[in-house]
């Protein structure tokens, strides 16, 4: 990503915002996009839910910042509506601690509408030996707070290559 500051990408980042109800989808810039056929290029969608305000922000502003569409909610419910209102979405990032609907709860009915979405859930916390067992055995990745940006970038990597399950292109975009 080169050198940036956290406040510019806050800064560029706000003025591509978008409210749509109770959620927000911002227009990721034009590099690192997904090849498309006709040698079109559009950004992969990512939902990502966390409560925490200012994390939000600085996830979403790196996330942009790597050629991202970002679609952000603040809790559970309003991811999951999000996720059923929008068309396509290639990825979900969830923290797992927030008000009306844990992350966990919210990647299990994702994926229970959608088997192969690729899912990162993180968390401050420690997982339960439960909650463990269920992101191995849905193929989910965990990322403990606080993590590098470059961990995440590197987790959806994984979870979209080493998985098969690649960021795809929305039909409606093509």
């Amino acid at each position: 990503m080169g050198q940036v500051n956290i406040r510019d990408l806050i800064v560029a980042s706000e003025s591509n915002v978008h409210q749509i109800g109770a959620w927000e989808s911002t227009h990721a810039p034009s590099h690192d996009m997904l090849p498309v056929s006709n040698d079109r290029e559009i950004a992969a969608r990512v939902l990502l839910a966390e409560d925490d305000d200012a994390l939000r922000a600085l996830m979403r502003a790196f996330l942009e910042s790597e050629g991202y569409h970002v679609i952000v909610c603040r809790d559970g419910l309003r991811a999951l509506e999000a996720f059923q209102k929008i068309q396509h979405i290639d990825l979900l990032i969830s923290d797992l601690q927030m008000p009306g609907m844990t992350g966990d709860h919210l990647a299990t009915i994702i994926s229970g509408m959608r088997p192969m979405s690729p899912i990162i859930l993180v968390s401050g916390s420690e997982l339960s030996q439960d909650l463990r067992s269920l992101v191995r055995e849905k193929g989910w990745i965990f990322l403990a707070k606080p993590f590098q940006f470059t961990e995440m970038l590197s987790a959806i990597h994984d979870i979209t290559d080493t998985t098969n399950r690649p960021l795809s292109v929305a039909p409606s975009f093509v």
